[in-house]
């Protein structure tokens, strides 16, 4: 394999790849604003228009930004929000796909250069673009995926090295192959490999390129339903690994060779997260299907570690949760905390050494998607959901919102950090936030405008008095449904299930039971459901409402003396 000597990343101020240097997310010390005010400009470095559509994230290098995009005759629609259509978006006209360098101080346009113009092969889902994957730099190469169009390397002048044919990147629904919903894994760059995960509905692999010429320098074939997530470098004193996630072949392989290492079968059946390493722990989930793990695996595995159930351990496995893993974003260390937003902005916070829970809350209260993974300086961490509502969270064992402030559009990119510089990806935009800037003021979107956020509810703990059985009809048209919750006391919380009388008597666990100003919330997340009610001590009731997706219905629960009347 040959190795070739590259000039070093600035490991302060470069963001190589996805989601920074190993895909951390981390950029400790870099001080970054934790307000802005995009209408006003405050706090707003500079923002420059990137045309297409595309949710390739920036990467840096030195004083250049980099980023990729898809460009079309015509402006591309695009669908965000918490819906579950499988089907493919209609737009099967020619695309440009470019890649463009900014300066990083002032955001002017560097260069702007077509790489490709024909007319995709696969097709994308109607919340995806024809440019998902980020590109990743050593400082002298650029390399970029797009899609079924092939690995492109640039040099930093823009000048195209080397192209790659990957082949058909057609990583739809595996239980649905016509729904073709566009590729999504970034490369990564390290000591002149071009590493690429293609884990797509026939022949999957992963492999490796020499940077400067493109020449394959391994191969291992997977067995595996398509995927999105990004290889992750792991570098221990024991060996160099790549960590991929999957569904019935999340696995390692040797960095210098591509042998397998060790293997793990279950979990989610559609993996969009990235791996992380921490601790000296790598951190992997997954979601859809029957489960959402999120589980802490030893560098050091070999073999099969498959466990009994994705929620279980084992020797390899040193914590799991069966259900409490993420869909969409990427999870994040910082300092001793692990945490882990799905797409419906639940946020679960960990201990990353253990797995114990410190809590887990709901960050949006009007049912805004969560796609765009979560970046930090080491003090704060950064959510933000689809329509652009970034959620500033301290990063702490207990929730504290410092402030919700809205970018001026969708957003559905990753940021990047550099020189206490945070730096979106909008549906038009490139965004430069930093502390003591002003730039002129930007206008919100209608859909952003809509969406903006009431502060996000914290729960206390009910009146102990809640504990017992509940029970009350639901109207769903001319169905009449019966419910039952059952709240416990558990010391420091409460919990429960909720039983559906007239649908098979299936229990289901109870996220989270809470009070807030009288206000008792029974919240369900695999439905993406709660109660809301006010208890009336004298009645013994609970008078409020059901709400699930987009459904409030009335509902009104009172205490069930017995079970055996049912």
């Amino acid at each position: 394999m040959l190795i070739c000597s590259m000039n070093p990343l600035d490991a302060r101020a470069d963001w190589p790849q996805y989601r920074g240097p190993s895909a951390s997310g981390v950029a400790s010390g870099a001080g970054l604003p934790s307000s802005w005010n995009v209408e006003t400009g405050e706090n707003v470095r500079w923002h420059t228009p990137i045309p297409g559509l595309a949710h390739s994230s920036p990467v840096i290098a030195g004083d250049r930004i980099y980023v990729a995009t898809a460009i079309a005759s015509k402006e591309a629609e695009l669908k965000v929000g918490l819906y579950g259509d499988i089907g493919s978006a209609n737009d099967d006209e020619a695309q440009e796909w470019r890649l463009l360098a900014l300066d990083k101080n002032s955001g002017a346009v560097l260069w702007n250069q077509l790489a490709l113009k024909a007319v995709p092969k696969v097709r994308r889902h109607t919340k995806a673009s024809h440019c998902n994957s980020t590109p990743a730099t050593d400082g002298r190469h650029i390399v970029a995926i797009f899609g079924s169009e092939g690995l492109f390397c640039f040099d930093t002048e823009g000048k195209l090295l080397w192209r790659k044919d990957l082949g058909p990147m057609d990583s739809g629904y595996f239980a649905s192959p016509t729904a073709q919903w566009g590729f999504g894994s970034s490369p990564i760059l390290h000591e002149g490999n071009v590493i690429v995960l293609c884990d797509v509905q026939k022949d999957s692999f992963i492999a490796a390129f020499d940077v400067l010429d493109g020449h394959e320098l391994w191969r291992a074939g997977r067995k595996d339903v398509p995927t999105w997530g990004t290889p992750t470098l792991v570098e221990t004193q024991q060996r160099t690994q790549l960590v991929v996630n999957g569904w019935h072949e999340t696995a390692s392989y040797d960095f210098a060779t591509g042998a397998k290492l060790w293997t793990l079968d279950g979990g989610g059946d559609i993996p969009v997260p990235t791996p992380i390493f921490a601790h000296g722990l790598l951190y992997l989930t997954s979601a859809h299907g029957s489960w959402r793990p999120i589980r802490a695996i030893r560098p050091e595995a070999t073999g099969d570690i498959t466990s009994e159930d994705p929620g279980s351990t084992n020797a390899h496995i040193a914590w799991a949760h069966g259900r409490k893993g993420n869909y969409m974003q990427t999870p994040i260390v910082v300092g001793d905390l692990l945490f882990a937003c799905n797409d419906l902005g639940i946020l679960t916070c960990f201990d990353a050494k253990s797995g114990t829970i410190h809590f887990s809350e709901r960050l949006s209260q009007r049912g805004q998607g969560f796609t765009a993974s979560p970046v930090s300086d080491g003090r704060h961490l950064y959510f933000t959901s689809e329509v652009g509502n970034v959620f500033v969270v301290a990063a702490e064992a207990k929730l504290r919102v410092i402030g919700m402030h809205p970018l001026p559009e969708t957003c559905m990119a990753t940021p990047a950090i550099s020189d206490g510089t945070l730096i979106y990806r909008t549906r038009h935009s490139l965004i430069a936030l930093r502390e003591g800037s002003r730039a002129q003021g930007m206008t919100l979107s209608s859909q952003t405008r809509a969406a903006k956020e009431p502060p996000p509810i914290v729960l206390q703990k009910p009146d102990p008095a809640l504990v017992g059985e509940w029970q009350g009809t639901l109207a769903v048209g001319s169905k009449k449904l019966r419910v039952r919750f059952s709240i416990q006391d558990q010391g420091e919380k409460m919990e429960g299930t909720l039983t559906s009388l007239d649908q098979g008597n299936a229990k289901i666990g109870l996220s989270r039971v809470g009070q807030r100003e009288g206000q008792v919330r029974l919240e369900i997340d695999d439905m993406a459901a709660r109660f809301e009610g006010q208890w009336n001590g004298s009645k013994d009731e609970l008078k409020g409402e059901w709400h699930q997706s987009d459904t409030k219905l009335p509902l009104v629960l009172t205490r069930s003396p017995s079970r055996a009347t049912n």
